[in-house]
């Protein structure tokens, strides 16, 4: 049985990609988490002409004009 160049190279693909993913699992890695932002005055999407204030873990009841 005759493979032909593209069934060779999706054989070779899925062996390195096998390997790349045993390797990751035996080093614990995980996928990365995006970052979350840090404390500080951010947009309100509920209203654009105000701010909201993020503690760095949840937003918080304040609010102040946006300055333009």
């Amino acid at each position: 049985m005759e493979l032909g160049l593209l069934g060779v190279v999706a054989f070779v693909l899925i062996v390195v990609l096998a390997s790349v993913l045993v390797v990751a699992v035996k080093s614990g890695s995980r996928p990365a988490t995006p970052p979350v932002p840090g404390p500080g005055w951010y947009p309100d999407p509920a209203d654009p002409n105000l701010v909201r204030w993020f503690d760095g873990h949840q937003w918080t009841p304040q609010t102040r004009q946006r300055l333009y």
